[in-house]
């Protein structure tokens, strides 16, 4: 029960679908549509303003390889190519696609597609073979028509675009005053971006600069998992940011809070015009590369001292090479200039995340046989710092000792209320069974009493029945909070597990893993907090 990769999306999964391979089709509850060619490596992705309602794969065309089939609430049907995303054919239906499967419906040996509606209507599709490939063609004909009206479309904005500027150029001429709304004639102007992080905002400034005196009157910045949606840090992201200049200026500023140390590329359309009243605007576009750990400064900035909360690991290499992956990481971002300084025996550097303050330092040590220490507040940034560290060292295998007293302390809380929990669902569990038994014995002497015509005796039965079953159902309704109460309990005890094994590597990591499963098991605490501070080394 490893987790072997994790990929984080903009909104909640509602459909995965394997293709082949590793490959695999996913949709979101925000009408995303993509596929992964494996987890954290994507091919295509699409969004749509309404909702998939079902998800499958079906090789439609022929081709040996396997379409995408979507179906939208809006009753559009799609088949798109796995490996870019082309639209290959589409199809309407009155109603929400409900379902989409594939059979063997005509019983010739060959698969079929089958569409299923919400009002009922049921469509099949064949896929095409060498006697169809005219059909097939009068399957895509209305794509290319809908591709042609499209660059129809963009021809005829290039065309208009292109009439304006001529306007400007012929009015510049002839000193004509250019009307309110003409699109403005900026030669050479360009729009250049900078990161600038701020401990004063908690953010990360993206900064815009126009060139040649020109103003940014507003921006749009687009990137994934960046932007936090209106749930909070834990709900579903937004996937764009809009900033507008109330004083237009040369400069304009977008500040980024991403929750989560995490790479993106961000994809900026800047409004951009001249100085004066005219409101026209031109859209540049441009692109930022985000680096992972681009909202950490240098610790000096803040005076910010290290944490006692650290992963340690043994380690018998260069220090140039721990040098050299700190300047690529950190020093391409907000921390420029970071860099392993001598401290003691040994170098280390300090950085404080803008985000919420948190101090990190990584220690390296020449005492012994050698070692790395990386301190944090949080196992879960320590995890992915030494994740990087160990695939930038070349490390198969790192067993770790660990040290998060407060994450520690949860954690034995966690399994207080487990083992509670668990003596409280043993304790209801005996007296509902005992409260079953008196009610099957009431119903029986009720039902005998009304047998024998004694109706007091019955009436009395079925009293003690009635408050017996309000019994019951209060018993249960304890049960069902003590069996809500458990099930958190233990996915806090599972995500414990997942966060201790993120700070090995390797086989270390899968040992990790069945140890603390075997641990849980048998209800051996003791051995279960050793394991996760100390990995299968642990003596007890």
């Amino acid at each position: 029960e490893e987790v072997l990769s994790e990929t984080t999306e903009t909104d909640r999964p509602t459909h995965l679908v394997y293709i082949d391979g590793a490959a695999f089709a996913y949709a979101l509850s925000n009408g995303t549509v993509g596929v992964y060619e494996r987890p954290g490596e994507r091919r295509w992705r699409i969004k749509s303003k309404h909702q998939v309602t079902a998800l499958g794969v079906f090789d439609l065309n022929g081709d040996g390889h396997h379409e995408v089939v979507t179906g939208w609430e809006s009753g559009r049907l799609e088949v798109r190519s796995d490996r870019s995303g082309e639209v290959l054919y589409k199809d309407s239906f009155r109603a929400p696609i409900a379902g989409i499967l594939q059979s063997d419906y005509r019983s010739d040996g060959r698969a079929q597609l089958l569409v299923c509606a919400a009002d009922g209507e049921v469509r099949g599709y064949l896929p095409l073979s060498g006697e169809a490939v005219a059909a097939g063609g009068a399957l895509e004909a209305q794509v290319e028509e809908e591709r042609l009206r499209e660059m129809q479309q963009r021809k005829q904005e290039l065309l208009y675009e292109l009439r304006q500027y001529e306007d400007a150029t012929r009015r510049e001429k002839t000193g004509e005053r250019p009307p309110a709304a003409a699109v403005p004639k900026l030669p050479d102007t360009a729009v250049t971006a900078r990161l600038e992080p701020s401990v004063q905002d908690a953010c990360l400034h993206l900064v815009l600069a126009a060139s040649h005196g020109a103003v940014i009157r507003a921006a749009i910045a687009t990137a994934e998992r960046i932007f936090e949606g209106p749930d909070g840090p834990d709900g579903p992201c937004n996937e764009s940011l809009a900033v507008y200049a109330k004083a237009p200026a040369s400069e304009l500023r977008v500040p980024l809070r991403p929750s989560r140390d995490v790479a993106a590329e961000v994809q900026v359309k800047a409004l951009v015009g001249s100085r004066g009243a005219s409101a026209a605007c031109l859209v540049l576009e441009l692109s930022c590369s985000l680096p992972r750990y681009a909202m950490y400064v240098p610790a000096g900035a803040v005076a910010a001292e290290a944490p006692q909360a650290r992963v340690s690991f043994s380690f018998r290499g260069d220090t140039e090479r721990v040098g050299r992956w700190v300047e690529e990481a950190f020093g391409s971002g907000g921390a420029a200039g970071a860099r392993l300084a001598p401290s003691g025996s040994g170098h280390e550097v300090g950085l404080v995340s803008v985000r919420d303050g948190q101090p990190l330092w990584i220690r390296v040590s020449r005492e012994g046989e050698g070692s790395i220490a990386i301190h944090s507040g949080s196992m879960e940034v320590a995890g992915e710092v030494l994740q990087d560290l160990a695939a930038a060292l070349g490390l198969a295998e790192l067993e770790s000792d660990v040290d998060f007293p407060d994450d520690m302390e949860a954690f034995r809380e966690t399994l207080r209320i487990v083992d509670e929990s668990n003596a409280v669902r043993l304790q209801l569990t005996a007296e509902i069974a005992d409260a079953s038994n008196a009610a099957k014995g009431l119903v029986i002497e009720a039902e005998d009493a009304r047998i024998l015509g004694e109706v007091c005796r019955m009436r009395e039965a079925y009293k003690q029945l009635q408050a017996l079953n309000g019994q019951l159902i209060g018993e249960h309704n304890k049960r069902a909070r003590n069996q809500e109460q458990l099930l958190v309990a233990l996915r806090r005890v599972n995500n414990m597990i997942q966060k201790a094994a993120k700070l090995r590597v390797g086989a270390p990591r899968a040992q990790l893993v069945a140890a603390c499963r075997a641990a849980v098991k048998a209800n051996n605490i003791q051995r279960l907090v050793a394991l996760i501070q100390h990995g299968t080394n642990a003596t007890c």
